[in-house]
């Protein structure tokens, strides 16, 4: 059994106890979201959601107890969010995680309607920029999208956290309470 953690609420600390002996196991990774850490830019961005810092800190707090730990550094926010994405990295490998993935913002139908005149109202003339980047898509244009990773990858990379997420363990051996052996020839298929 294995078990991964998405999340971007540091309460994920609340159940250390738990996570450390999945750990013992090698199930149990987390994926901490991490957008920005600028104080100003979060508010904007990511109103009514737990400080990144305290997120960090959550990151920190798993590392150190041996919990395998990754960064999701999403959405990267054209124009607004480059050069905090850069520091993000800088503080995700300051705390101990093994990995980070980066994912620049999908415009979609929503998000554009709430993003864009929320960026233009603080950053006048920044939501109709990074509309221009889109090109009436969800994606970023493919060159507007090789101009924002370049640098992030790059930092990534020397930081050593560009590497893919190690998987996670499997262990069979849970289905023993059952009643059930594992046949090893058919992964996809446990026995019934």
């Amino acid at each position: 059994m294995t078990f991964l953690a998405n999340c971007s609420n540091p309460l994920v600390c609340r159940d250390l106890d738990l996570l450390r002996a999945l750990a013992a196991y090698g199930g149990v990774r987390v994926h901490m979201t991490v957008t920005v850490l600028d104080q100003e830019l979060w508010r904007l961005l990511e109103p009514m959601t737990p400080n990144p810092l305290g997120r960090l800190a959550a990151v920190a707090e798993l590392s150190a107890a041996g919990i395998p730990t990754s960064v999701f550094l999403a959405p990267v926010v054209p124009l607004v969010g480059e050069d905090d994405a850069l520091e993000v990295l800088k503080a995700a490998a300051e705390v101990g995680v093994d990995a980070v993935m980066v994912q620049p913002l999908r415009l979609s139908a929503g998000v554009r309607e709430w993003l864009l005149p929320r960026l233009d109202h603080r950053l006048p003339g920044v939501g109709r920029e990074i509309a221009n980047l889109y090109q009436g898509r969800e994606t970023l244009a493919p060159q507007a999208r090789r101009r924002l990773m370049a640098p992030i990858q790059a930092r990534r990379d020397k930081l050593g956290l560009g590497r893919p997420v190690p998987p996670l363990c499997e262990r069979h051996d849970q289905l023993a309470l059952f009643g059930v052996a594992y046949d090893a020839s058919e992964p996809n298929h446990p026995p019934a």
